[in-house]
This record gives C-alpha cells, sequence and structure tokens, in this order.
C-alpha cells in the first residue's frame, strides 16, 4: 500500500469538480515543457531517472530513511516514485518507520512543481485538490 499524488493540467479540477469523474475523463497532456523540466528540477530534490519507456519515466528517491524492504526474501526495496506520464505525474510513497516525514517532503515537491508549472494536486488519500 501507498499515498498517492497526482499533478493535472488545471482543467481536470475544475471537470472533477463540476461532476465528471476522474477515471472516465480524457485527461489533456501535460505537454513537453513540463517533463523536459522535470529532467532538469527533479535531481534537485534528490530524485534520478530509474527507468524511461516513451509511455512513462520514472523517478525515485533513494533516501535510506524513506526506503522498505519488501518481499519474501527482503531483496527490493521501495522507495518515493515519481512516474511522469504524458497526461500525469503520480507520486507513490509507500508506508512504513518514517512515511510521515517522505509524505510531507513529497506533498512539499508536488506543490512546488504544481505552482511553477501551472499544475494542480489530487491528494487521493484526503481527496484534496491544491488551489
Amino acid at each position: 500500500m501507498a499515498y498517492g499524488i497526482l499533478l493535472y493540467v488545471s482543467s481536470v479540477k475544475h471537470d472533477v469538480l463540476v461532476g465528471a469523474e476522474l477515471d472516465e475523463l480524457v485527461i489533456p497532456p501535460l505537454g513537453l515543457s513540463v517533463t523536459d523540466d522535470l529532467k532538469l528540477r527533479l535531481p534537485v530534490y534528490g530524485y534520478s531517472i530509474e527507468s524511461e519507456t516513451p509511455v512513462c519515466t520514472e523517478y525515485i528517491h533513494k533516501n535510506a530513511k524513506w526506503a522498505i524492504q519488501i518481499a519474501v526474501f527482503k531483496t527490493e526495496i521501495a522507495f518515493i516514485q515519481i512516474a511522469v506520464f504524458k497526461t500525469e505525474i503520480a507520486f507513490s510513497i509507500p508506508y512504513w518507520e518514517e512515511s510521515e516525514i517522505a509524505i510531507e517532503n513529497a506533498l512539499e515537491t508536488a506543490y512546488e512543481i504544481a505552482d511553477s508549472l501551472d499544475l494542480v494536486v489530487y491528494d487521493q488519500q484526503t481527496g484534496d485538490w491544491s488551489e
């Protein structure tokens, strides 16, 4: 289980607030300038590219205090992950001992990115949208 934070273009928030279901919307793309900006900005926040495909670029934050070992043999480690798709930016923060600090950090990063790139933040756990 993980804490989820999503970033979208502002029209998505408007559509949801007037009654549309988020999972039924045709979501507009973020734009190439957003994805290019993130490639420069996310390393400043401590994230590095984990994988890159035409569909998604995944970043992880390798703060050992914010990581959790998973799987039976404890060989796989889950970190804070940011997946950048054409229509959304998705933060995933696994729950563990220091998850509250990691969630605060991820929310702060999400809001800073959203403010500077004219996006909105949707907190999946609370159902809240940014202003």
